[in-house]
């Protein structure tokens, strides 16, 4: 396992299950969604596959207490929650930071198409755009605070960023593989 500890603390359904494949592909035990915890079979749904995570802050532990001796690379929730982001930056300060970015409508799009929002209901686009700024706005301002860190923006989707700029912020060799693309949509016109 790498002795390098990344982080994943941009917006989820952006390219984070391909990240997670890339840093797997680069020797990283990588854990996307808490998935990796728990076999494919098992009924629990991701918010109760979290629990462990928030339980651990809520105890006074390191959020990964537990959980970092079997995984260095975490790359969607809980540490996409900007709620949660100080704590996280406090509790691991020499970690490498990825910021994964997407525009919103897009993310959006992947976002309604398999999950229910709020309240049974999907949440309107116009506050769901609203709440992406803001959490946007909130990530800037704590990592402006936290300028000694590490930091990767990264965006997949958009401008095709790949191993050239995760390697070289990991200080990593490329891979003589293609950068995975994982659940790509094939639907989109400038798809790739």
């Amino acid at each position: 396992m790498k002795d390098k500890i990344v982080i994943n603390i941009g917006y989820s359904n952006a390219g984070t299950s391909s990240l997670n494949e890339a840093l797997t592909l680069l020797g990283y035990s990588s854990i996307h969604d808490a998935w990796d915890i728990y076999k494919e079979d098992n009924p629990i749904d991701l918010q109760d596959r979290l629990i462990p995570f928030y339980d651990n802050l809520s105890n006074d532990r390191n959020i990964f207490y537990g959980f970092i001796s079997r995984y260095n690379a975490f790359t969607a929730a809980p540490t996409t929650d900007s709620s949660i982001l100080e704590s996280i930056i406090e509790q691991y300060p020499k970690a490498h930071y990825i910021c994964t970015k997407r525009n919103h409508r897009e993310r959006y799009k992947s976002v309604s198409k398999r999950t229910k929002l709020q309240n049974g209901r999907r949440i309107r686009y116009h506050d769901w755009i609203i709440e992406q700024k803001e959490r946007g706005v909130h990530i800037d301002n704590v990592l402006k605070k936290n300028l000694d860190l590490k930091v990767l923006e990264f965006n997949i989707c958009d401008e095709g960023h790949g191993w050239k700029e995760l390697c070289t912020f990991l200080n990593e060799e490329i891979p003589k593989v293609n950068f995975p693309h994982l659940n790509k949509n094939i639907h989109r016109k400038d798809n790739k």
